[in-house]
């Protein structure tokens, strides 16, 4: 027996390579069944506006598994519950929630497929009380939700991360320089892990383990001892210092550093940061075999809905409630084997007393 059933088809969060292959798998999931696609553009700003829902043809689909951004946009806002609007000179906050089942309801959309962030779990699972059914897909390069394995995108930035590593690598070998490398990664370092392992990072910094200055210094002067008078730093965005420091609080993290190591090392120090270069591109074959299968199976969930419970998706493909996925990050642990690994390669973590 066919069903036909209006799915709605939205991306939210931060650009990752992989949302496109995700929504293309979903589509033809859907499509194969004859089922009807509903894409909404620009996140859950599009279910304010009724110019932004439309019922593609499949072959709007064609040519997205290996392209990246997101052909049906990303969101300026992204939540309903909390929407901005300029009064009198000052930004304001209403609730328009009421426009979104509104919507859902003019369109006659039965299940939502909703890519997105750790906000925008929060923001589905206040939809989701309001009656709003979601299959939930989590978009997050960072690769740290607590239930899911792997989410698109992440080894994709670690690929990109380690190649531009191991140009940088020669550069600063051939000219006796230290670059810091800033990595995405604020709540979270598995990317700055990964990619500098890699990469063959010297140092590597992350949020799970605040830094202290000596250490690293310490480290750099033990390469130039050493016969090697020059250094890689990988550092995740979110890394912070182990000790207060006015500095750290009025400047950039890659300022910051470069600052101090300056002051303290007279080779020449260079900083950059890959964040944006990490979000672009398209993904690549490992990142294209995980977001297809997100795409077809949250479409199959979508399909065979039959309450308003929400879901997100996690390892083995299996589903949760929503509200279970919402605030639980997956964090590198200090007995994690990537780490040990790092530590095993004489890799500094910039606290010795930790690793």
């Amino acid at each position: 027996m066919k069903l036909e059933k209006r799915i709605g088809l939205l991306a939210s969060g931060k650009i990752t390579p992989g949302i496109n292959a995700t929504l293309r798998a979903a589509a033809r999931s859907i499509f194969k069944i004859d089922g009807i696609i509903i894409n909404i553009e620009k996140g859950l700003d599009g279910l304010l506006s009724d110019e932004l829902i439309s019922m593609p043809h499949w072959s709007f689909f064609n040519g997205l598994l290996f392209k990246g951004g997101s052909v049906i946009g990303l969101p300026e806002y992204g939540n309903p519950f909390e929407y901005p609007f300029i009064r009198n000179g000052n930004i304001s906050y209403i609730d328009k929630s009421q426009t979104v089942l509104s919507t859902i309801e003019k369109f006659n959309i039965d299940v939502i497929v909703m890519l997105g962030s750790f906000q925008d779990i929060k923001t589905a699972v206040k939809l989701s009380e309001i009656g709003v059914k979601i299959v939930f897909i989590p978009n997050m390069i960072t690769n740290d939700l607590n239930k899911a394995k792997f989410t698109f995108g992440f080894q994709t930035a670690v690929q990109t991360a380690s190649s531009a590593l191991d140009k940088l690598h020669t550069t600063a070998e051939s000219h006796n320089r230290i670059f810091i490398v800033e990595v995405i990664g604020d709540v979270s370092g598995w990317i700055a892990l990964e990619s500098g392992i890699s990469g063959g990072a010297d140092v590597i910094l992350i949020p799970e383990i605040p830094f202290k200055i000596e250490d690293i210094i310490n480290t750099i002067v033990s390469r130039i001892q050493k016969g090697a008078p020059f250094s890689l730093i990988v550092v995740a965005s979110g890394a912070k210092p182990a000790e207060n420091d006015a500095d750290f609080v009025k400047m950039p993290l890659l300022p910051y550093l470069a600052k101090i190591i300056r002051s303290r090392i007279s080779l020449e120090v260079r900083e950059l940061s890959l964040n944006l270069i990490q979000m672009g591109g398209g993904p690549v074959a490992f990142d294209r075999i995980i977001a297809s299968t997100y795409g077809y199976y949250a479409a199959e969930k979508a399909l065979e809905f039959k309450n308003s419970v929400a879901t997100v998706l996690n390892e083995g493909m299996k589903t949760i409630p929503l509200s279970d996925a919402a605030f639980q990050i997956k964090n590198v642990s200090m007995d994690d084997i990537i780490l040990k690994t790092a530590s095993s390669l004489n890799i500094s973590v910039g606290n010795d007393e930790i690793l």
